[in-house]
């Protein structure tokens, strides 16, 4: 090989290093990008499972208290009225946030339980609008013995609704903040590899064309025959 040629031999493989590298730094930010768009993605769905519970919380606490306003103030047919559909907006609102998160869960993995929770919640609570309904229709007039005679009847019915929406929103919170700590640790992880990958890449690369260039620096003096005066 010629002086020449090896020279841009050298030159060759500096420009392929720095290639190399700028493409080894490319595809370093796209996994750092893809991992960043999948944990914003599970953030996302995570905050939604949580806002999806509380609301469903919240409703059925106000469901609860449209009931007990339709049992004190029944004697009155308007009030009775405008309480049972606030009962049953709450109701509907509750069933429908909890077919939310049963649909949010279900698309994570590792949620079951929690999904499973929110079907038996979700069913319970079904049954417990089947209860109200059959305790209210025995009294076509609201009267005190009636108010009285239908709270008898339905008193403490809602505890365990009440209790399972409450867990299901403890156990959601303990298990998302737990899957928030994993997914930064996983992407930490990942990023700390592919940094590793990328220097090791770049580290070898770089000793091919040292050990490149000394040969070529070697093969010029041998043919020089000695070092070149200055």
């Amino acid at each position: 090989m010629s002086f020449r040629n090896r020279i841009y031999a050298l030159m060759a493989g500096i420009v392929a290093l720095v290639l190399v590298l700028v493409l080894a730094g490319w595809w370093m930010s796209g996994r750092a990008l893809s991992s960043t768009d999948t944990a914003y993605a599970e953030g996302l769905r995570l905050a939604q499972a949580i806002d999806n519970a509380r609301s469903a919380q919240v409703n059925f606490q106000r469901q609860v208290q449209e009931w007990k306003n339709v049992l004190i103030r029944g004697s009155d047919a308007g009030l009775r009225d405008r309480h049972w559909k606030g009962f049953e907006e709450r109701e509907a609102l509750m069933d429908k946030e909890l077919d939310a998160l049963q649909a949010t869960l279900g698309a994570m993995g590792g949620m079951e339980d929690i999904a499973a929770a929110a079907a038996k919640t979700r069913q319970e609570h079904g049954v417990l609008g089947q209860r109200y309904r059959a305790a209210l229709q025995k009294y076509p007039n609201m009267d005190a013995t009636a108010q009285q005679a239908i709270d008898v009847d339905v008193r403490g019915m809602d505890r365990s609704t009440s209790a399972g929406i409450d867990t299901l929103v403890k156990n959601l919170e303990t298990q998302v903040k737990q899957r928030f700590a994993d997914e930064s640790a996983k992407a930490h992880d990942a990023m700390r590899a592919n940094l590793l990958l990328a220097g090791g890449i770049a580290l070898a690369l770089m000793a091919l064309l040292l050990a490149v260039a000394l040969a070529i620096a070697r093969s010029v003096l041998a043919s020089l025959g000695a070092e070149p005066e200055a």
